[in-house]
């Protein structure tokens, strides 16, 4: 009910609040003038009512749109200003009784972004903001408006805004080739972003029927079955969240008859872009019994043999495409009893689009995962909410929306000037550096399924060296320790996950090559813990170096490459944008300040360029397949890239 004075007796006010503007009376109410009765006062003497009314607090949920209307109209609009959730018009008028302001004002409750489609009407709107794992949250306006007298009015309005639960979201994990016989391991992934998964459920869709193992966990198995054709099984992974709702997903594992060989193409991959003429390929194959006679690849211009060294890796470079739109690379293996097993793999000849899902400003870092074909992507920009963690699905490059984004406080930590990355296939977890302009530079953790965010190591959190500037991390042997390049402070810290203690492996003291500004590392193992080597490179315009840092109780350093050096090879230039070690083949592939890619040899030190990027590019290995992935960052949006480390063959795997 509104407030309102009833003559010169009682008054009631309850939501609204009413300003009465009177005028003194010749005989006073209730006495006076010789006890007659009083005069009837004219309107002008009465004055205006002022009365401000925000509406009837109301429920939504989140997502909706929620109107704000001051229920007056303003006289004389000619002023207006919007900013930090609040709407300010103004106006001018010399009639008492006019409205000349209209102030919305939030009081309390979640951040909301306040919007208006005009300038004049103190009308606004805003969308009822996530609650996160919140039932629900309470946003409180208050509504004030000014008549030309100078006069106000108040009142309050309150949005209860309920969560409304968001579906899971669930990965069955990448299609599987395997022979007849094997156990096969199915391995999904499943996150809920207002809550948390309860629930996973494995079964079989079609094909010969199997056991499936622990079909009530993430991680399920089975053994494929014996047969004589080649045949697809189908399964369906099924998961609920503690709301109850479902999301699913399916897998296909085809089967080759029992005895075939087993036959793997690593490269080219399944899908995307590639517009040479002549491609590579790679892979490993080997005979269930008997022996392997021969891999051939075919590109469709006819097949030919490729070289298969003892073990059974397969190669075979400078294949010839067929022209057209798109073309077929198949891979046949066949073995000593005359048994085959072939796979395709069709790339497209043009186009620009690869993948669904939307992109991210700028590329912090990147991250693999075999087992999961997943490359995880570190993001940053302008804005907060521009910095996530999300993942590119290397099935089909799809682009996931955030795993986690750093606006939402309820996934932990939101220190947003994240300088690198790294991540720990074993573990499942990326780890993160932060150097903000104030404070003090943090090692997280941001957990690639739910998206929690947690402090690893700063200066409250593990006791030791003070990291200055982190440029660059390296994950360390056993997935319980970290490699920090400090480029301010010229030192290689180890950092142990689990306090956060820090220790300095490398300096300024080191003997032959003091440790100088390093901007870039990458971790080669030992054979034991406190072994090992790492590689690094200073923070240097102009012609570069890498520094080998061996690892052990007295370290040292020796100049691996010298871009001064030409008979080491092509030099690198400026700061490096990142590194990666392959052991297999005993080699190093960097992204110099030009972002051109470069393999270089862990014995001679001699520098190859292998493909040249036009954008800002990071890099991360497959140890697993042997496959480097690059994120190119471009005007148009990133582009993810699948590079075969040899010939320097480029995929074009995924781009909006």
């Amino acid at each position: 009910m509104l407030g309102v004075f009833n003559g010169c007796g009682s008054r009631t006010i309850s939501k609204g609040i009413v300003v009465m503007a009177t005028f003194m009376l010749l005989s006073a109410c209730g006495g006076g003038g010789g006890g007659g009765t009083p005069p009837a006062a004219s309107s002008s003497s009465i004055g205006a009512q002022l009365t401000a009314n925000a509406g009837p607090d109301r429920t939504v949920n989140a997502g909706d749109r929620v109107e704000l209307d001051p229920g007056v109209t303003l006289v004389g609009a000619n002023g207006f200003s919007l900013g930090n959730g609040a709407l300010e018009v103004t106006g001018t008028s010399t009639v008492s009784t006019d409205v000349v302001k209209i102030q919305w004002t939030k009081m309390e409750g979640a951040s909301v972004a306040l919007s208006t489609n005009d300038t004049t009407s103190g009308k606004a709107f805003f969308i009822a903001p996530d609650v996160g794992i919140e039932a629900n949250v309470k946003i409180v306006y208050q509504l004030k408006i000014t008549n030309a007298a100078g006069k106000t009015a108040e009142d309050t309005l309150t949005i209860t805004v309920n969560r409304l639960n968001k579906k899971p979201v669930v990965d069955a994990g990448a299609d599987i080739s395997s022979n007849a016989d094997l156990p096969l391991t199915l391995t999904g992934v499943a996150s809920d972003e207002d809550g948390q998964v309860v629930k996973y459920q494995w079964k079989q869709i079609s094909g010969p029927t199997v056991t499936i193992n622990n079909a009530s966990s993430a991680e399920a198995n089975f053994v494929a079955p014996t047969t004589d054709v080649s045949v697809a099984l189908i399964f369906e992974l099924t998961v609920e969240d503690n709301d109850g709702a479902v999301a699913k997903d399916q897998i296909t594992v085809s089967v080759a008859a029992g005895g075939a060989p087993r036959l793997a193409i690593h490269f080219p991959s399944a899908f995307g872009i590639y517009g040479k003429n002549t491609i590579s390929a790679f892979g490993s194959a080997s005979a269930v019994d008997g022996t392997l006679a021969s891999v051939t690849v075919d590109a469709g211009t006819g097949p030919l043999n490729a070289v298969v060294d003892a073990v059974g890796n397969w190669r075979l470079e400078n294949i010839t495409v067929s022209a057209g739109d798109t073309f077929t690379v198949t891979v046949e293996a066949l073995d000593s009893f005359g048994r085959k097993t072939s796979q395709s793999r069709t790339l497209n000849q043009t186009g620009f689009s690869v993948g669904s899902g939307d992109d991210w400003d700028e590329t912090v870092g990147i991250g693999i995962d075999s087992a999961l074909n997943k490359l995880y992507v570190l993001t940053s920009g302008f804005l907060l909410e521009d910095v996530t963690l999300l993942s590119v699905d290397l099935s089909n490059g799809n682009r996931s929306q955030p795993i986690s984004s750093f606006d939402k406080t309820s996934q932990g930590l939101n220190d947003s000037a994240l300088t690198t990355m790294a991540y720990d296939p074993i573990g499942k977890m990326v780890y993160a550096a932060t150097a903000p302009a104030v404070g003090t530079p943090k090692i997280i953790s941001i957990h690639p399924v739910n998206g929690t965010r947690r402090l690893v190591s700063d200066n409250t959190r593990g006791s030791g060296a003070t990291i200055q500037y982190p440029t660059s991390l390296a994950l360390g042997r056993n997935s319980d320790s970290l490699y920090v390049a400090d480029v301010n402070a010229s030192r290689l810290v180890e950092v142990t996950v689990a306090n956060g203690n820090r220790s300095t492996v490398a300096d300024a003291s080191l003997q032959t090559v003091p440790v100088d500004a390093p901007a870039t590392i990458a971790y080669l193992p030992g054979n034991s813990q406190s072994s090992g080597r790492l590689y690094w490179a200073p923070n240097l315009v102009g012609d570069n170096v890498v520094v080998d840092t061996l690892l052990s109780v007295t370290p040292s350093s020796s100049l691996l490459s010298n871009s001064f050096d030409f008979f080491q090879g092509t030099g690198i230039k400026n700061m490096l944008k990142g590194m990666v070690v392959d052991s297999a083949r005993n080699s190093i592939y960097l992204v110099d300040g030009n972002d051109d890619l470069f393999t270089v040899d862990l014995t001679t030190g001699y520098r190859t360029r292998l493909a040249i990027f036009t954008g800002s590019t990071r890099i991360a290995f497959d140890d697993t397949k042997g496959l480097l992935y690059l994120v190119e960052d471009l005007n148009g949006g990133p582009v993810v890239y699948v590079v075969d480390p040899v010939t320097g063959n480029k995929i074009q795997l995924s781009n909006k």
